[in-house]
């Protein structure tokens, strides 16, 4: 029954107010669809579940978390956040998804970029990081580097807290916030700066960079002072106040420390999905754009 209601919504950006609209008026086959998801979830159980995605991908999901209610349940996850970056990606550029989860970013950009393009996927927890290394085979993606490792403000040790399985989207260095959230384990990891994996890595170019690291934002940043000032890439990353503050940030010192490197800041604009709109605390996620890349 799943497969046979599966949907996925065209890559088109899709304004909060059709969200919501949506929500509310759901057709028989989403509210189906939701009571299936539930079925799995309410009983803390994982089915593997493999659906078609955009540019002839294919995504293996677990029926029963949070992931999977957004793409088989709503048939998007972060719709106007891809609609950005198939916008900006070309093929030949080079991409990093830091907080890779199962790797939607991950197999997203490298089918965009092309086999003359490079993907870093960075993924800290073991148990994610096998689901995302099973979509990155199974699609047989090539362009695809995974980094068993969590980026921060410098080289060192840390520990990862690792959700329960239903809300593994949270796993984080601080502490969760999230509603619902629990620790189901704290796993070893190594830390490294962005500003080092470069170095390391002998970049010569990064074209965009998505950061969803559940609070260490603001530490990725100050570890990537080089790379933003010399590569200059668009960035995509989360902000949210409460998970900042966990490591030690907070939300205007985010916004302060990407715009000293001389970017614009950006939101989803409410009205129609598009990066255009001022920042407030209501959002989530954001875009930073370099100013001479405006200008030009």
């Amino acid at each position: 029954m799943a497969r046979r209601l599966r949907f996925i919504r065209p890559l088109v950006p899709y304004p909060r107010r059709t969200q919501e609209y949506d929500w509310r008026n759901r057709s028989l086959a989403a509210c189906v669809r939701e009571a299936i998801w539930k079925f799995f979830s309410e009983r803390n159980r994982e089915v593997p579940f493999e659906i078609p995605w955009h540019h002839e991908l294919r995504l293996r999901l677990n029926l029963g978390n949070e992931l999977s209610r957004a793409i088989f349940v709503d048939g998007c996850y972060d719709a106007n956040e891809f609609v950005f970056l198939e916008a900006i990606f070309e093929p030949g550029m080079h991409f990093m998804d830091v907080g890779a989860h199962e790797g939607l970013y991950t197999m997203f950009a490298a089918r965009c970029v092309g086999d003359n393009g490079q993907v870093w996927s960075f993924e800290p927890s073991s148990r994610e990081r096998a689901a995302l290394t099973r979509n990155v085979k199974r699609n047989r993606l090539d362009n695809v580097s995974i980094l068993p490792i969590a980026l921060a403000e410098a080289d060192g040790n840390g520990e990862l807290k690792i959700a329960n399985s239903g809300r593994s989207g949270h796993n984080t260095l601080g502490d969760p916030v999230w509603e619902g959230v629990r620790v189901s384990e704290v796993e070893a990891v190594h830390l490294r700066s962005l500003d080092s994996i470069a170095a390391e890595k002998q970049l010569s170019r990064l074209d965009v960079v998505k950061i969803d690291a559940e609070g260490a934002e603001m530490r990725i940043i100050q570890g990537g002072s080089r790379v933003l000032r010399e590569f200059r890439p668009s960035l995509l990353f989360e902000a949210q106040e409460s998970s900042l503050r966990q490591q030690g940030g907070s939300l205007d010192g985010l916004m302060t420390a990407v715009s000293r490197h001389n970017y614009r800041i950006y939101a989803f604009d409410p009205d129609t999905g598009l990066p255009t709109a001022k920042p407030s605390s209501a959002d989530l996620n954001l875009v930073a754009i370099p100013q001479e890349r405006l200008s030009a």
